[in-house]
């Protein structure tokens, strides 16, 4: 091989090599829920509560919740709200089935389906993250209410 061409050669190889982009991994999406309250007591529509993280930083992303409660009465109910993804984490909170002002108090009957939670009781909670109508994250547990 000619000097020249060598030269040349390794030239190319160095702007190539300068040229080429390392991609970066995405961040990994997460929910994490910190604590629900009822708005009400004894009985009342369930606040949850906590922080998100998305997989980018652009746009916006869905948290859907849903809660349902089996320990000293029965009560279910579901929500959602919209976050920032440019704010990491975003904190969230969302308001279950708000019922109709006055169907908490005085108590409710026992009936499934019921979206009025019991304080002082447990709720277990579903919250995912969705961007798109794509689950990116979810997280599970009981609360105390």
């Amino acid at each position: 091989m000619r000097a020249g061409a060598r030269a040349a050669l390794c030239a190319t190889m160095i702007a190539a090599a300068t040229f080429v982009v390392t991609p970066t991994a995405l961040a990994a999406a997460s929910i994490t829920v910190s604590g629900v309250q009822t708005a009400g007591y004894p009985y009342g529509e369930l606040q949850v509560f906590g922080t998100a993280t998305c997989a980018t930083t652009t746009g916006t992303a869905t948290i859907d919740v849903s809660a349902f409660q089996l320990v000293l009465h029965h009560a279910n109910g579901w929500g959602s709200t919209t976050i920032s993804c440019a704010a990491q984490p975003a904190h969230w909170s969302a308001q279950l089935d708000q019922p109709a002002i006055g169907t908490c108090s005085p108590p409710p009957p026992m009936l499934l389906g019921q979206r009025c939670f019991m304080a002082g009781s447990v709720a277990t909670v579903v919250a995912n993250v969705l961007v798109g109508g794509v689950s990116q994250a979810s997280a599970f547990g009981p609360f105390p209410t």
